[in-house]
């Protein structure tokens, strides 16, 4: 495919930007004509970012067809007429330009994934954490309920004991010492006896 044929090259007038369309590059109800030098704003259209340093070739086939158009915008000063060099330097300009804000986006996504993996990483972490506290308290808290069923049981065998001791003891008390009159009844305090 051979390289269009070029009429001229423009830039729109850095000392008086006035949005002018690129002829033929909108659809009838669609979209409208691209801007020369400038582009609309995404949130709200009628605002025009220019950009005076954008130099456009225009092929020669665009130029014959609307003439009339570019050479007006021309002769008002809305266009200015600009050099292949230009050209060439803005092109090259614009393409380092849009590499560094392509290295730049690739970066920011570079760093924004590692930080959404650090975080991820750091989340995981604390989650582990949380896992080895709440085993640590579960072990502890089992450890002391041991400790206190131990303790208990211990208690109990003590107490077991104790009192086994003083069965043991009043049995001995029994046997030596045997209740007066050999009636069980007399070990209860006898009340005295009233007269009416």
């Amino acid at each position: 495919m051979t390289e269009p044929t070029i009429a001229l090259y423009v830039s729109v007038n850095p000392k008086n930007p006035v949005p002018v369309s690129r002829f033929g590059t909108g659809i009838a109800g669609v979209r409208s004509n691209t801007l020369i030098g400038a582009r609309r704003d995404v949130d709200n259209p009628r605002t025009v970012h220019y950009e005076p340093d954008h130099v456009i070739a225009i092929p020669e086939a665009e130029f014959n067809r609307y003439l009339r158009e570019y050479n007006r915008a021309l002769k008002t000063g809305d266009l200015i007429r600009r050099s292949k060099e230009e050209f060439e330097a803005a092109k090259s300009k614009r393409e380092e330009a849009e590499k560094k804000a392509a290295a730049e986006t690739l970066a920011a996504k570079k760093k924004a994934i590692e930080d959404r993996k650090a975080k991820q990483e750091a989340e995981k972490e604390q989650r582990e954490n949380i896992v080895a506290r709440r085993e640590a308290a579960e072990k502890e808290s089992e450890a002391l309920e041991k400790k206190r069923a131990k303790k208990a049981e211990e208690k109990g065998a003590k107490s077991k004991a104790k009192k086994a001791k003083a069965a043991a003891k009043a049995e001995e008390n029994a046997d030596t010492h045997p209740p007066p009159d050999g009636n069980e009844d007399s070990k209860a305090p006898k009340t005295p006896k009233t007269t009416k």
